[in-house]
């Protein structure tokens, strides 16, 4: 301790025996303190300066008849007057904190004590030895008369001063616990700790420092093109709020994790032209405050930025604040769940939260957001606009077919795509390493594996090679004309392999919009509600990006209500018809099985569809087009065709070397036939031995 805070420690114990009786156990266990910290506190005796022949005595054994108590006193008194001018650095840091938080001169005496208790051990001391001689706890605590005693303010003030509304607690600055310790925000510790041996004349900037630094974007606005309109809005809401300082301004960010919340964050503060604080973070020394201590920081923040220049602030995570309830999170912190309410609406300063899970913040919480933005993983096209841009940006050159392919293997928000490229160019790699980073981190992020992509179509539509019901071409000419409706259901049904996802996905590109396909298997959940939710989010989705969203495989959500058995398998199929009859754009599902779909859903679908086998005449015009030589006559004599056999069959003989082989195509066809469900064996052809 230097003599600034020997003095201070001093003046605690002064303030002690000017109050307490002189024959009191408090009188006592002050003596002792200060016999066992004389040497600590500038104290010890030094016969030469101050010839008291009782002086050794006394701070050998801590008697108090009153020679003794006058004696100590007055060593007291004299030792503080002779350092009353020093000042130590976490003396004038503490000093910046009041003025900025706009302390008054009580409440930075009782901040002070709670500091010094946990900074300097003859300080702990001290309260733990008197607390005990008192009955009280030996740690720090909300006990009002043990802090007027040291302070020396009334107990009444110090009541005032830490009620749940007072600034210190309002502020973050100190929380009470639910055993009533006295908790001193672990930011603003750590740097008063700092501070320890630093000399008065370094500069303090103890306001700024609470903060920290601001954070810096890494990308640009159009680096989030993929969402839209909501990024623009987004920025809007902000500057104005920052024009008009308006108060309770929220901005949630939620999705997955790895969509680039946090990065977007950093984006929109740069954006509006303000800097942006995150709060609640991990520190430098790896301490990740828990979320008493989150919200504390929060609310010192608003504290410090409130009427200083626009700023915003950065609440990531936001889940872990709220999933077990605000009322035991809150506790001593001014009234649970109703006063954070409050908070949201009140706070001076524009908050951006992320989350990846909505739940833990409940309705309560989600209408208090100003605005809201749903982060995903970009669609295929966004990705591969992102990666040549990105690579562009790094000067790192990659053939279009590599970047295509690397778009559809990884669906990697913006952030993964600009580090993987910044990382290559700082190596002076070219495509593999950017690749290799790429999916060395999309791995990690995916537990271990990557997630499984849609895969690229094999085959462009040909609706000569279409046998369905309906007039594909007159349909798709109608659906595309200006006058028509948007909002336009079908229903696509037919054996496997019959065109019905490749003429859906023809008919939005028509249609200038970007197909979207989900399988069922994408919307089933084993959690009861969460079909419900992974319905809704794909239509919602669909209707935000103006997409075509296509349901292969749909009566795995449309089977026939009267046979089921859980209430689930009926809430799902009412989700997703009343999805059908409410969303504004052209939508299409797929089944080979619709004998099995509710009969209610079949008479929702504007358009119906039925997709067969090929005929004849379009079996021989496939085997044209797919091995360029003309159909031999044992073509007629294979089970029904359909064009995905051929499509298969292509790439198969191209492998085996069997591509110019007519008996060779003719049998693998047949074995693709013959493999199909409900196929019936070959009439009239047998493969060669």
């Amino acid at each position: 301790m230097d003599a600034g805070e020997q003095t201070i420690a001093l003046e605690y114990a002064k303030n002690a025996l000017a109050q307490v009786p002189r024959r009191s156990r408090r009188a006592t266990a002050v003596a002792a303190w200060l016999t066992r910290y004389q040497d600590a506190l500038g104290l010890a005796p030094r016969a030469a300066r101050e010839p008291d022949p009782r002086q050794d005595e006394l701070f050998a054994e801590g008697a108090l008849d009153a020679a003794a108590w006058k004696l100590i006193q007055r060593r007291i008194e004299a030792r503080t007057a002779k350092a009353r001018r020093a000042v130590s650095a976490i003396t004038l840091r503490l000093n910046a904190v009041t003025r900025a938080v706009g302390l008054d001169e009580a409440e930075a005496a009782i901040l002070g004590l709670a500091v010094r208790y946990r900074l300097h051990r003859p300080v702990e001391r001290l309260w733990d030895m008197v607390s005990d001689a008192m009955g009280g706890a030996m740690r720090l605590s909300a006990d009002a008369p043990m802090i007027a005693l040291l302070t020396g303010l009334p107990q009444a003030t110090v009541e005032r001063r830490l009620a749940p509304t007072g600034t210190l607690r309002a502020a973050g600055l100190l929380t009470v616990d639910g055993d009533g310790e006295l908790i001193v925000l672990e930011r603003l510790k750590r740097q008063l700790s700092d501070a320890l041996g630093i000399p008065p004349s370094a500069p303090q900037v103890a306001g700024e420092a609470l903060l920290g630094r601001p954070l810096a974007a890494s990308l640009a606005m159009e680096d989030f093109a993929h969402l839209g309109e909501s990024a623009r809005h987004a920025v809007e809401v902000l500057a104005g709020a920052l024009r008009a300082r308006r108060p309770g301004t929220h901005v949630l960010l939620y999705g997955p994790p790895g969509t680039g919340k946090t990065e977007f964050c950093k984006t929109l503060a740069a954006a509006v032209g303000a800097p942006l604080y995150a709060v609640g973070e991990v520190a430098e020394d790896g301490h990740e405050p828990g979320r008493s201590e989150r919200l504390a920081e929060l609310r010192l923040a608003q504290r410090l930025l409130a009427g200083g220049s626009p700023a915003l602030l950065l609440f990531d995570e936001a889940e872990d604040l709220f999933d077990q309830g605000l009322a035991g999170l809150l506790n001593g912190q001014g009234g649970g769940r109703a006063s954070l309410l409050r908070t949201l609406e009140t706070t001076p300063v524009p908050v951006l939260w992320t989350t990846n899970a909505l739940g833990p913040l409940g309705p309560a919480v989600i209408r208090r957001m100003t605005f809201a933005i749903e982060l995903r993983v970009p669609d295929l096209p966004v990705r591969e606009r992102l990666w040549v841009r990105e690579l562009a940006r790094h000067g790192v050159v990659m053939p279009p077919p590599e970047v295509a392919r690397l778009a559809r293997d990884v669906a990697a928000p913006p952030a993964v795509a600009a580090a993987a490229v910044s990382a290559a160019a700082l190596t002076g790699g070219g495509p593999e390493a950017v690749r290799r980073g790429v999916l060395a981190v999309a791995k990690a992020m995916g537990g271990g594996r990557l997630p499984l992509q849609p895969s690229a179509p094999e085959r462009v539509f040909d609706a000569s090679l279409a046998n369905a019901d309906t007039d594909l071409a007159a349909l798709a000419d109608r659906l595309a004309a200006p006058d028509a409706p948007r909002a336009v259901s079908l229903l696509l049904s037919g054996p496997p392999g019959t065109g019905k996802s490749a003429f859906a996905r023809d008919l939005a590109e028509r249609l200038g919009l970007d197909p979207m396909v989900k399988r069922a298997s994408d919307l089933l959940s084993r959690w009861v509600g969460g079909s419900e939710q992974a319905i809704a989010a794909a239509f919602q989705e669909a209707a935000e990006e103006n997409r075509f969203l296509i349901i292969d495989e749909a009566d795995g959500l449309l089977a026939d209500r009267r046979g089921a058995a859980q209430s689930w398998e009926v809430t799902q199929v009412n989700e997703l018809l009343t999805w059908m009859e409410h969303h504004p754009l052209p939508f299409a599902c797929t089944t080979n099985l619709p004998e099995r779909l509710d009969p209610a859903c079949l008479r929702r679908f504007l358009v119906k569809v039925r997709f067969d086998a090929l005929r004849p005449e379009q079996a021989r015009a496939a085997f044209e087009r797919f091995f360029a030589a003309a159909a031999p006559s044992g073509l007629a004599d294979l089970p029904p065709l359909v064009p995905a056999d051929f499509a298969l069959v292509a790439r198969k003989a191209r492998l085996l070397g069997r591509i110019e082989d007519p008996e060779a195509l003719l049998q693998l066809l047949a074995e693709e036939a013959a493999a199909r469900p409900g196929a019936t064996a070959p009439v009239g052809f047998r493969p060669r031995d």
